[in-house]
């Protein structure tokens, strides 16, 4: 009997039992392999996080240590790491630099920290800037407090993350001043005027530094100062005084005070400033307040004249007089119409209205005169009285006067109510005793017509 179809039929249904069991066996096990690899997945992700939410310490300690590796390319590796760790890493790299470490590790950690907080405060200055919520502070310190002063605008915002850029630190204790009790009140304002003080006489050391390497002074720096001179109850220190002059006169500020954004703002921290300066310095800050179209200056004015100042200075308090002051300032100003003190001195011939320039020919004090002045000459002078006068006549207008009828050199200007060169007189002449006799006339009419 020829079993081989039979052994034929057996071997093909073993074979179809096999490869079906495969079919079945091998999707199950590929099942089951890929659960098994999605729960390990879950579990090792679980089990990273843990670990580098434990070890970002011990990272950012190794990339610290790599900053001065040997190997140019571990060292970039590690300071570039430490960059993107971020805010996370501040605190160890601050860490760093106060224990010993080579000038390589040093170096790459205060640059690490400068990028780091220069990006963090662009961050915030954009989100500061783009708020219109005049209470967003973003961690800016004193915010509330400057606002208060120069006045809420995008303006004041560039210019207040300026102060924050440049004296974080006085913008800092302002903040503890604005936050303080009444009773801790002194002591707070002790603490900013002092940090002003240091602030503005490293600023005048840098001052040549400065100019000689060609680095202008930040404006950042002047508005902090003119911040904190104007939280004063009574007058800002004299060396913080002082630095605003010298930083106001040079020219790197002057695109801020002709700006229209900036100029209101730059302008409300000077007027809060004004009343707070000392008289030796009070002729530069009248003229000053006359440039900057501050009427705050005609209050200061007032202050001088009842004083004993220069000559100078009050010549400066009347013209500011002149421009700001009321009719209501007369009484004051007439006590000084019969002053004969000698502002300035010139020789008659050097016509100051053609070179435009005051000559005296008064020695320095104390330096004797070379030579006697030449008989001959005739001295044109502008003295106190003059000043008076001028500056009556303009708060109280004679109906029907001019002024060159006064004063036939009288010049007007757009920014001083008048010339002081243009009150000039010959230094030997009648003509004021008339002119004051001429005035008083003038105004007793003018007081009984009211």
């Amino acid at each position: 009997m020829d079993t081989t179809p039979l052994v034929i039929s057996i071997m093909i249904r073993v074979r179809l039992e096999a490869w079906t069991a495969r079919s079945i066996y091998y999707p199950t096990c590929f099942l089951a392999c890929m659960l098994a690899t999605v729960c390990e997945g879950v579990a090792d992700d679980s089990v990273t996080n843990s670990c580098q939410i434990s070890t970002d310490a011990v990272a950012i300690a190794k990339f610290i240590e790599q900053l001065d590796d040997q190997r140019f390319a571990v060292r970039e590796s590690a300071t570039e790491s430490l960059f993107e760790c971020g805010k996370a890493a501040i605190d160890l790299l601050r860490r760093t630099l106060q224990g010993n470490c080579s000038n390589e590790r040093t170096w790459r950690v205060q640059w690490i920290l400068q990028r780091i907080e220069e990006k963090e405060f662009a961050e915030r200055s954009h989100r500061f800037l783009a708020s219109r919520d005049p209470n967003d502070e973003f961690d800016f310190p004193g915010w509330a407090s400057f606002c208060q002063v120069a006045g809420y605008s995008h303006a004041s915002k560039l210019l207040f993350l300026q102060v924050c850029q440049c004296q974080p630190e006085l913008a800092g204790h302002i903040e503890k001043l604005s936050a303080c009790s009444q009773d801790e009140r002194d002591g707070a304002l002790r603490a900013v005027n002092q940090f002003a003080c240091a602030k503005a006489f490293e600023l005048h050391e840098n001052d040549f530094r400065s100019f000689s390497e060609d680095r202008p002074i930040r404006p950042g720096d002047l508005v902090a100062l003119l911040w904190a001179a104007g939280l004063n109850p009574s007058l800002a220190p004299m060396e913080v005084n002082e630095q605003i002059i010298e930083s106001l006169q040079r020219s790197f500020f002057s695109e801020y005070l002709i700006k229209v954004g900036y100029q209101q703002s730059v302008r409300n921290l000077l007027s809060v400033w004004v009343p707070k300066t000392q008289e030796v310095v009070a002729d530069r800050v009248l003229n000053i307040a006359i440039l900057q179209e501050l009427p705050e200056g005609a209050g200061l004015a007032r202050k001088l004249l009842g004083s004993n100042v220069d000559s100078r200075t009050r010549a400066a308090a009347f013209q500011c007089l002149a421009k700001y002051g009321t009719a209501s300032d007369l009484s004051l100003v007439e006590m000084h119409i019969n002053d004969n003190t000698i502002v300035y001195e010139f020789a008659g011939e050097l016509s100051p209205s053609e070179n435009g320039i005051l000559e005296s020919n008064q020695p320095p004090p104390g330096v004797p005169s070379l030579s006697p002045p030449a008989e001959e000459v005739s001295y044109m002078v502008v003295r106190i009285g003059d000043c008076a006068l001028a500056t009556c006549l303009l708060l109280c207008p004679a109906r029907d006067v001019e002024m060159e009828e006064f004063f036939p050199r009288f010049e007007s200007s757009s920014l001083f109510a008048y010339s002081l060169r243009g009150l000039a007189g010959p230094a030997r002449t009648d003509r004021r005793a008339d002119n004051i006799r001429w005035w008083q006339e003038l105004r007793d009419l003018a007081l009984n017509e009211n």
